[in-house]
């Protein structure tokens, strides 16, 4: 019998196979558990949605301005027109400027100041950004 040096480097199949399987169901119970606990977190939402709108109906929540949840009263006008304003705020920035880049960029800039500004920009839409 020849054992050559191939076939002593070489894995066995059925190992192979029985880790590739193994895998597979990891991560396939995984993948429930995460739909299990995204279910729950939905289910709880909506049991505590019912009940909060049992007592407070959806037009005062949405229609009246005062928020003071130690007197019973809950209103998110305010933070609805706060979020409507601050959005177009940045859109009436960030859309003109950003297609103005884009033009710029692909019309107008030289091919030296193209490869240095591209990437810089791809990493700048990699950076989330959170406004508090």
């Amino acid at each position: 019998m020849v054992i050559s040096r191939y076939n002593m480097t070489r894995p066995n199949n059925n190992y192979r196979l029985v880790i590739n399987r193994l895998m597979r169901v990891i991560f396939q119970l995984n993948g429930f558990f995460c739909i299990a606990v995204l279910g729950g977190i939905l289910l709880m939402l909506v049991i505590n949605s019912i009940a909060f709108f049992a007592d407070i109906p959806p037009t005062t929540f949405l229609s009246t301005t005062e928020w003071q949840p130690e007197y019973g009263k809950y209103g998110i006008l305010t933070l609805l027109t706060g979020t409507v304003l601050v959005t177009t705020g940045a859109m009436v920035i960030a859309v003109p400027l950003g297609i103005g880049t884009a033009l710029y960029l692909s019309e107008y800039a030289h091919p030296l100041v193209k490869n240095v500004l591209k990437p810089a920009i791809e990493m700048l839409a990699a950076v989330p950004s959170v406004v508090n």
